[in-house]
């Protein structure tokens, strides 16, 4: 056995993000990590790689294990270049071997320098790292993000052939249908675990939700029949009438529990008024972009229809991103033009987030573009809105800068 929690609990102001539970991880393991934003996923990572300590309840190591973790949201501070860090943080390890996997995550600028790097090129350095370190235990949290189709398939396959035990969160099902063999699901605090990939989590999650649903419907039964004797107001003196009373409180108490559980259906309502859009929409005409002699798009033409539903695809680096900045007027291209219609409005999500003051509350920051939104059911508040994505109120009357990497997002 690499790493046992015990009766593990941990509490956030009054969120429970663990609430007494037990996992095991043995050698060779291979477990995703499966829930919404913010429900724990991150924090039990932490926990285990000792980042973030628990309320209550122990946790076991084998003794003089080995543990490389890949954060959310990595940190290279320093000057140093690319190799230079990945070299000051591995034992044992060459550097063709470092190189060799900058490589393979699409680093092979080796004088390139930490503090000029992106978010998403500083994750890649971490997932290097991560991958290279001598450890009994691999934490990955969000792995593929950041990671063009190419870079997933060939990080499958790393993971697939690897010896360590891995414990990974991600949203990303193909690869955990790929690589796991177990997924652990995280819960209103509770851990559940399914022997299997993701198609096996998926089966007896069924089965499970199944299950609940049926004893709800037991236990509403006989709720209905033991709440007619209590409006009865018999004179609770017996032994016998005591019992059944305290066993009323304790039926109620477990049928709210299994409402709690099946009442998550952690989906969340996006709903805003379109705009006419008219007959012009998008025209790129003749673009043309460059960036330090590499160029990235000469003479690319296309004219975006009323209904068109685009993915973009390519290696990383290849200018998705700045397609879109191009687009937004974020840059200006080297040549050619891109015209907007006049009707049209554009939102983009930032593959960076851009909050600069994360002090504020996210009801603070919501309200600063409005206090109302005009959706297709008519106004909705910055508080309604928010509830929609799935904050709690308490959530929203915390910093930002509190907030989960998941719920930042949203």
């Amino acid at each position: 056995m690499l790493v046992t929690l015990k009766d593990a609990s941990k509490k956030y102001i009054d969120k429970i993000i663990l609430d007494n539970i037990n996992l095991s991880i043995e050698d060779n393991d291979k477990i995703g990590i499966l829930g919404v934003n913010g429900i724990g996923k991150s924090t039990l990572l932490k926990v285990i790689v000792g980042e973030s300590e628990l309320d209550s309840g122990t946790i076991f190591y084998k003794k003089n294990i080995k543990i490389s973790y890949m954060p959310q949201n990595p940190r290279f501070l320093d000057n140093s270049t690319i190799v230079e860090a990945a070299m000051s943080s591995l034992e044992d390890v060459t550097e063709f071997e470092v190189k060799s996997i900058l490589n393979k995550v699409g680093l092979n600028d080796f004088t390139r320098r930490c503090i000029n790097l992106s978010g998403g090129e500083l994750r890649r350095l971490s997932l290097a790292i991560t991958l290279l370190k001598k450890a009994d235990l691999m934490l990955l949290d969000e792995p593929t993000n950041h990671l063009d189709v190419w870079m997933i398939n060939w990080l499958e396959e790393y993971l697939i052939k690897s010896n360590k035990a891995i414990l990974l969160v991600t949203h990303d099902r193909y690869f955990l249908e790929r690589v796991t063999k177990k997924i652990v699901e995280i819960d209103f605090g509770k851990l559940y675990m399914y022997e299997g990939n993701y198609s096996t989590y998926l089966v007896e999650k069924n089965e499970r939700m199944q299950f609940l649903a049926n004893n709800e419907r037991r236990l509403t039964s006989i709720l209905r029949k033991e709440a007619e004797w209590v409006k009865m107001n018999p004179q609770a003196r017996s032994t016998k009438s005591r019992e059944r009373l305290e066993r009323f409180e304790n039926l109620s108490c477990e049928l709210k529990e299994l409402k709690d559980v099946l009442k998550t259906t952690n989906e969340v309502e996006i709903s805003s008024i379109k705009s006419r859009i008219g007959k012009k929409t998008i025209i790129i005409e003749n673009l043309k972009k460059s960036f330090d002699n590499k160029v990235l798009f000469n003479n690319f033409n296309y004219i975006l229809s009323r209904f068109d539903r685009l993915g973009i695809v390519g290696e990383n680096g290849c200018g998705k991103s700045t397609l879109f900045n191009l687009i937004t007027g974020s840059l200006i291209p080297d040549s050619g033009t891109i015209t907007i219609g006049e009707t049209i409005k554009i939102g983009y999500f930032h593959q960076q987030l851009e909050i600069k003051n994360k002090k504020l509350t996210p009801l603070e920051y919501v309200k600063e573009f409005g206090e109302y939104l005009e959706t297709v059911n008519g106004k909705i508040s910055a508080t309604q809105l928010l509830e929609n994505y799935l904050f709690t109120k308490s959530m929203m009357y915390l910093p930002i800068e509190k907030l989960s990497g998941g719920e930042t997002k949203r």
